[in-house]
């Protein structure tokens, strides 16, 4: 993504102060960052958009990740199966797995 991660940390407590020092004008500019972005890819007018509200979210890698792989885990406890998708990229993959999950 082009304005994403808007912050990178290894420690979760440095995150969390650094997103609470962040200024109103700090979100504006990246609002207005990821609209201009996606107006490169959709038609619509800008001046039409309402925005009423962001959300600020956490993206938490595995150790084991390593050059951004993010893959995707499945795990089966009974009738349960649990997956951690890492990129939607890989839903095909699990999708796969769980179906053979599913069928055992």
């Amino acid at each position: 993504m082009e304005y994403t991660p808007f912050l990178k940390s290894d420690a979760y407590e440095d995150l969390k102060q650094r997103v609470a020092a962040l200024r109103p004008e700090d979100l504006e500019k990246a609002k207005q960052n990821l609209i201009d972005h996606c107006a490169t890819f959709f038609r619509f007018n800008k001046a039409d958009l309402q925005v009423n509200r962001w959300y600020l979210t956490y993206k938490t890698k595995m150790q084991q990740d390593f050059e951004d792989q993010r893959p995707s885990l499945v795990k089966k406890n009974g009738k349960i199966i649990s997956t951690l998708n890492g990129k939607i990229t890989t839903v095909f993959d699990s999708y796969d797995v769980i179906r053979r999950a599913i069928d055992d």
